[in-house]
């Protein structure tokens, strides 16, 4: 998965609004999160003396290709600024890419070892390729502790992306119903954020992507959601 300028600096408030105590926690990336955050933007962050210190991605080459980020001179190592946020990553993935991936199907119902686990989920565009998309969804918010936070994107009008475009009432029915707290939605074109007014419209552009931060307020049994103005 590629985490991209928008979804880092969404990362960044999450992790000054909501993660304050200086404490070790644990991080569940669905998918290797690539780093596609370009200098400019770590420079903004965290200065420029810091960017320095970050190591390049040994896999740099690679993700370029695969993303088609050509332009990015530099890839850097996602799970060092992690880290530096006190975050330490498992990866769930369903191939072992780097060779430290834990192989999880997120179709199948969640092993019983990862329930209640994390304090931060890093999903940027990973539940629309599993088929069984409400019970991947399901297992992901079961994987998160009390008070932890899942941070998501998904394509809203990407045509074959991946099996799935999401309604843009889906994440709040999803979260909302299960013990959640939504603390942001917004949407984005290209990495620019498209205004709400834009995205109510009938016709909503093509190549959109939503994404949408809950805070796991509350354990409780998990309820699928039945979409509202049917139970009128």
């Amino acid at each position: 998965m590629g985490v991209e300028n928008f979804y880092y600096k969404n990362f960044i408030k999450t992790v000054n609004e909501h993660f304050t105590e200086k404490k070790k926690r644990k991080v569940l990336c669905l998918g290797y999160p690539d780093c596609l955050v370009d200098s400019h933007t770590l420079v903004e962050i965290y200065g420029p003396e810091f960017i320095q210190k970050i190591p390049e991605d040994p896999k740099a080459n690679e993700i370029r290709a695969w993303h088609k980020k050509s332009s990015l001179p530099r890839i850097y190592d996602m799970l060092y600024l992690l880290r530096h946020h006190d975050f330490e990553p498992t990866i769930f993935d369903s191939i072992n890419h780097r060779g430290f991936e834990v192989i999880v199907d997120l179709n199948e119902p969640l092993p019983a070892d990862y329930l209640e686990q994390f304090d931060l989920v890093i999903d940027t565009g990973t539940l629309e390729h599993c088929f069984n998309v409400g019970t991947a969804f399901k297992n992901v918010c079961q994987s998160i502790k009390k008070d932890g936070v899942f941070m998501t994107a998904a394509p809203i009008t990407k045509l074959n992306h991946g099996y799935w475009n999401f309604g843009t009432i889906v994440h709040k029915d999803g979260f909302e119903w299960n013990g959640f707290e939504i603390l942001d939605q917004s949407f984005y074109k290209n990495g620019v954020q498209v205004s709400d007014t834009e995205i109510n419209k009938k016709r909503i552009p093509l190549l959109i992507v939503g994404t949408a931060i809950a805070k796991r307020k509350e354990i409780k049994d998990w309820t699928w959601p039945i979409q509202r103005k049917y139970l009128k």
